[in-house]
């Protein structure tokens, strides 16, 4: 299961990128509001960086989630640099769920709060699905 929250597309295509990486993926965006059950073995979290944090609705969409397993969980984030305490938030979250982030990686993409050059944003979504695959790589490289 693949949980994504996406303003612009980013982390929509990003969901999707990562989500392939696993058969029958279910790729769920987080603005559904529903109760989401988590049974799988492998949970991602995908979601932008803003201002340092992610966006409230993920935020949201994690306190509320119900957990009937204990997967392997990772994050990817979007942004245009650092990636701020995102992983540290949600790590708290989860820790009061029982559960733990196992790892978090970042993709380079336009900022959504820093002015990039067109050509800087070009070049970063045509990296998007090779900087998806090198991130994939190294958390499927992880599964204990």
């Amino acid at each position: 299961m693949v949980l994504y929250f996406s303003a612009t597309g980013n982390c929509l295509t990003t969901a999707k990128y990562a989500s392939s990486y696993y058969e029958n993926c279910e790729l769920i965006d987080v603005r559904e509001k529903r109760k989401i059950q988590v049974d799988g073995d492998v949970l991602g979290i995908v979601c932008p960086v803003y201002y340092g944090t992610s966006a409230y609705l993920m935020m949201e969409a994690l306190r509320n989630l119900h957990f009937v397993s204990n997967p392997y969980i990772f994050i990817l984030t979007t942004c245009k640099g650092h990636t701020g305490i995102v992983a540290n938030r949600i790590d708290l979250i989860l820790n009061k769920h029982g559960q733990k982030l196992a790892i978090a990686r970042n993709v380079i993409m336009p900022g959504n709060s820093w002015i990039s050059t067109p050509e800087e944003n070009k070049e970063r979504l045509l990296a998007q699905k090779s900087n998806v695959e090198i991130a994939m790589q190294d958390i499927l490289s992880k599964i204990e």
